[in-house]
């Protein structure tokens, strides 16, 4: 397939975020999980990427539980494993996520229904205030700083009054949080497509990867769908 990148517009703001998800690994230990992310902002949309490993374990770092904290550097030259474009005017979302072998996009309305809570904290020297949200079967927590009035934050998290540099969910499953602010004059922002993206639905995609991703081969073997013959090869219709 042909990789197709269409400028949309001119970046006004990098923000730079950890993403940290704990897991298990192959021998099902705990392990915590961090790869790198960016939130790039612009005058009428936003864009937020993960992309994937330039590396292998690269840092160790002890956890409370005696597991471990694995520290993937990524690189902004390969391509994203996700993207999530926001568009302002109409509070939608696109969304391109990678699950093997292919990409799948898929639309839905932003989440913007938060509750306001008591408490602060400091994220990278600025004062955050704390804000509550229910969204993907999880409680979400999230920091954000009215310093920065930029109605944003990492993943599909926008609407509150200021830059969210800080979210995790209350099980303690995932977390953003931001490292690093970057003035994006003269940047372009581009909108990465592909002629084998197949279009979906959300709950359609979830119930796919949730599939896949929790079936215990995929641990050791995380291929396994691409297999000759297998459950989940796709097929020239999709199996969406």
């Amino acid at each position: 397939h042909i990789m197709i990148a269409v400028p949309i517009d001119s970046c006004r703001v990098r923000v730079l975020y950890k993403y940290y998800i704990a897991t298990q690994d192959r021998e099902h230990k705990p392990v915590t999980d961090s790869i790198l992310s960016i939130l790039e902002v612009w005058d009428s949309n936003t864009q937020y990427g993960v992309w994937p490993s330039m590396s292998s374990l690269t840092e160790r770092i002890p956890r409370q539980s005696k597991a471990s904290s694995r520290i993937c550097l990524a690189s902004v030259s390969t391509p994203t494993l996700l993207s999530v474009i926001c568009i302002w005017g109409d509070g939608s979302m696109k969304v391109r996520e990678f699950v093997h072998p292919g990409f799948y996009i898929y639309q839905e309305l932003m989440p913007t229904d938060w509750a306001m809570d008591d408490g602060t904290t400091k994220v990278m020297g600025y004062k955050c205030r704390k804000a509550r949200l229910k969204y993907g079967g999880r409680e979400w927590i999230a920091w954000y700083t009215p310093d920065l009035p930029i109605s944003n934050g990492p993943w599909k998290f926008h609407g509150l009054p200021g830059l969210i540099l800080k979210a995790e969910d209350t099980t303690g499953t995932h977390r953003f949080e931001a490292y690093s602010l970057l003035k994006g004059k003269g940047l372009t922002i581009d909108e990465v497509s592909d002629a084998g993206d197949k279009k979906t639905t959300r709950d359609k995609f979830i119930a796919h990867r949730n599939k896949i991703k929790l079936d215990e081969r995929y641990m050791t073997k995380p291929y396994y769908n691409d297999d000759p013959g297998a459950q989940f090869l796709l097929a020239p219709q999709g199996i969406l």
